[in-house]
């Protein structure tokens, strides 16, 4: 019950008015911390060691996947729904 009440109130988040402006500020500040804690951390803890730059671990992999989910959420969803309900008023 508590998970569909999360999954409610993030489905009445993504479809608000301003929720692609939050959603996408949280999206940028995550996307910078992480590069900030990735290349800061790595030159401090693996100074001799070049190829730990490299390497990603089970967190960075799905921190990655969903970086990608929201930022396909909140920019290319958006975009190609408004252009196919334009091409499909065209026609």
């Amino acid at each position: 019950m508590v998970l569909g009440l999360v999954f409610y109130f993030l489905r009445k988040l993504v479809f608000s008015t301003y929720s692609y402006t939050i959603l996408m500020s949280m999206l940028l500040g995550s996307a910078v911390s992480i590069t900030f804690e990735r290349l800061i951390a790595g030159c401090v803890f693996d100074y001799y060691n070049f190829g730990s730059k490299f390497y990603f671990n089970l967190p960075d992999v799905f921190i990655l996947i969903s970086i990608l989910t929201l930022g396909y959420l909140l920019s290319i969803k958006p975009i190609m729904s408004n252009f196919i309900k334009w091409a499909l008023k065209k026609s």
